[in-house]
C-alpha cells in the first residue's frame, strides 16, 4: 500500500511540474513576442526621427546660409561710402599744412 500511495504522489508531482513548466514556457513565449514587437516599433520610430533630424539639419544649413547672406547683405549697406552728408562737412576736405 505505501508503494502506491508514494507512485501516486510522485506521478501528480510529475503531473503538475510539467504542467508549470508548459505554463511558463507559452508565458515567456508571449513575453517575448510582445517585447519583440514593442523592440521592432521602436527601431521603426527610431529611424523616423533620424531621418526627421536629417531633414531639420538641411533646413538649418540653408537657414544658416540665408541669413548670413542677409547679414552680408546689411553689413554692406551699413558700411556704404556714398551717402549723404551733412551740410557742416561741406568744403571740408583733409587740409594741407
Amino acid at each position: 500500500m505505501r508503494v502506491k500511495l508514494t507512485d501516486y504522489v510522485l506521478e501528480a508531482l510529475s503531473f503538475s511540474q510539467d504542467v508549470m513548466r508548459k505554463t511558463l514556457n507559452v508565458t515567456i513565449d508571449d513575453q517575448i513576442e510582445k517585447l519583440t514587437e514593442k523592440n521592432d516599433a521602436l527601431k521603426d520610430m527610431v529611424m523616423t526621427l533620424k531621418g526627421q533630424v536629417l531633414e531639420l539639419k538641411g533646413e538649418l544649413i540653408i537657414c544658416k546660409f540665408a541669413l548670413g547672406n542677409r547679414m552680408l547683405a546689411s553689413g554692406l549697406k551699413q558700411h556704404s561710402m556714398g551717402g549723404p552728408k551733412s551740410k557742416e562737412f561741406e568744403g571740408r576736405g583733409l587740409q594741407e599744412t
